[in-house]
């Protein structure tokens, strides 16, 4: 009885972790999907020094499809910005890439600001219980893909889902799925909203502080807060 109890529970194991690897491998699928026909060809790029922080960067222009025309990180040092990328948003989009660059840098730094100040945790791996119809629909980030599992108060976890049959990046939205009560939604749970106001990328706290510090968006109390910690540590200016 007790050998037959300990098969079924290895068989069951083994079970979870196959579904489990099949949604990871649906996600890889469906992310493939989507940027077929993208082009990442660098058309040109410069190295910079950043005047606040000092760090040094590199702006790769590339080919206007590569991940939808959306701006991104590849490293610690690149990002990449569609060669036709809008004048008008030019310079905040590379303020906004240049705090993606920060947070691959000193991952546990800003991994502790947001538990500390926003009580949120990031992961590399789901919850066990976290449903397969949402993993196998993830869309894959490469500003957050190092750990993209974000987990507020401890409860309720965010993540970018795309649609039924989506043709692009941008054919995804955020879910919100409840650790506690097992459900999902389409909307951020009210006490989160009131927590951290209007959020024009709420799936992961790597978009929220990137949106805060260079975006200006969401609590004004909150925003301040991260800024403070985040200039005093990062600009040249308030080194001793």
């Amino acid at each position: 009885m007790i050998v037959a109890g300990i098969i079924s529970i290895s068989v069951l194991v083994v079970l979870i972790m196959l579904m489990r690897n099949g949604g990871t491998e649906d996600s890889n699928n469906i992310n493939k999907k989507v940027r077929e026909g993208n082009s990442c060809e660098i058309k040109k790029q410069v190295t910079l020094t950043d005047s606040k922080t000092g760090i040094e960067y590199t702006i790769a222009f590339c080919d206007d499809s590569c991940e939808n025309g959306l701006p991104h990180t590849i490293n610690e040092t690149t990002m990449m910005i569609p060669e036709s990328y809008s004048k008008d948003r030019f310079t905040t989009t590379v303020d906004h890439e240049k705090i993606h660059l920060l947070q691959r840098r000193y991952p546990e730094l800003w991994e502790a600001w947001y538990k500390l100040l926003w009580s949120y945790t990031i992961h590399k791996a789901p919850p066990p219980a976290m449903p397969s119809s949402l993993l196998e629909k993830r869309r894959h980030n490469p500003d957050t893909e190092d750990k993209p599992f974000a987990c507020w108060r401890g409860r309720w976890y965010s993540l970018a889902v795309y649609n039924s049959n989506p043709t692009s990046l941008l054919h995804a939205k955020t879910v919100w799925w409840d650790e506690k009560t097992g459900t999902t939604s389409s909307e951020a749970p009210p006490e989160w909203t009131d927590f951290f106001g209007k959020q024009p990328q709420d799936e992961h706290p790597h978009e929220i502080a990137a949106q805060m510090l260079a975006n200006g968006a969401g609590n004004k109390n909150l925003r301040e807060r991260l800024t403070t910690v985040y200039e005093k540590h990062f600009f040249l200016n308030n080194r001793a």
